[in-house]
């Protein structure tokens, strides 16, 4: 179940926003799209059209798992960034993060509350 009631719709909407800014910033691209679930003490954001025109060139040349591996080492970094996102939102702590990207050229954040 998805909350969407007592004003977490516009908390949801936030997280979605200042993700997908943070990405941008980071990466130099925004994604294509972006959303976000909250069930309980699970927040996950799905972005999809994340890579970039470099990483797009890679990935077809076979090389998805080197832009993975770069991708997982950014990701190490920007990390208390991206909690500090949903801990300022929510106002909870998180307790455990997840980042995946997938050769489909979609990227998740988990995030444990």
């Amino acid at each position: 179940m998805t909350y969407a009631i007592d004003g977490h719709t516009q908390i949801i909407e936030a997280i979605s926003r200042d993700v997908v800014l943070l990405h941008s910033r980071l990466y130099g691209k925004e994604p294509t799209s972006a959303r976000t679930n909250w069930s309980d003490d699970l927040i996950v954001v799905l972005m999809e059209g994340v890579f970039t025109r470099g990483e797009k060139v890679l990935c077809d040349a076979g090389k998805f798992e080197g832009v993975r591996r770069h991708r997982e080492d950014f990701q190490d970094e920007a990390e208390p960034l991206l909690r500090g996102i949903v801990e300022g939102l929510v106002g909870r702590p998180v307790r455990g993060f997840l980042s995946q990207v997938s050769g489909e050229d979609m990227a998740t954040e988990v995030f444990v509350l």
